[in-house]
């Protein structure tokens, strides 16, 4: 029993915390610059809401929802070829409006065939802008 106990405190002895270097530390790159001037940021896209958020603390969240003009006049009345978020929910007459996410997939990437391929396809572009 000696034995054990003296084996378990030799292999905690050994095991050591391992560190990194810190994430923008300067390794010897020569896009010093660029590693120093960086921006890191969080992206969360939601089935709801999808957030962006900074490391220096900046924080936005929208919508999921994506919208295209139905027609010309709708074009020219938003003045915008798509429109994100809450603006496309308070257009949504005007526009063909898409909430790309489903249970955390794209809707239409899965196996199921309930969807047209159109439909499909407008959501994987909608999820992609």
């Amino acid at each position: 029993m000696t034995q054990t106990s003296h084996t378990t405190q030799s292999t905690a002895a050994r095991q050591r915390p391992i560190t990194s270097a810190a994430p923008f530390q300067d390794q010897g790159h020569e896009d010093r610059d660029l590693v120093h001037n960086g921006l890191v940021l969080g992206i969360d896209l939601g089935t709801s809401r999808s957030s962006i958020v900074s490391m220096n603390g900046a924080r936005k969240c929208i919508e999921s929802y994506v919208g295209w003009p139905k027609d010309a006049i709708s074009r020219k009345h938003l003045k915008a070829d798509i429109l994100f978020g809450k603006t496309a929910l308070d257009n949504r007459l005007a526009l063909d409006l898409y909430r790309p996410l489903e249970r955390g997939v794209i809707k239409g990437s899965g196996n199921d065939e309930t969807d047209s391929s159109d439909q499909q396809a407008k959501n994987l572009e909608a999820a992609a802008e």
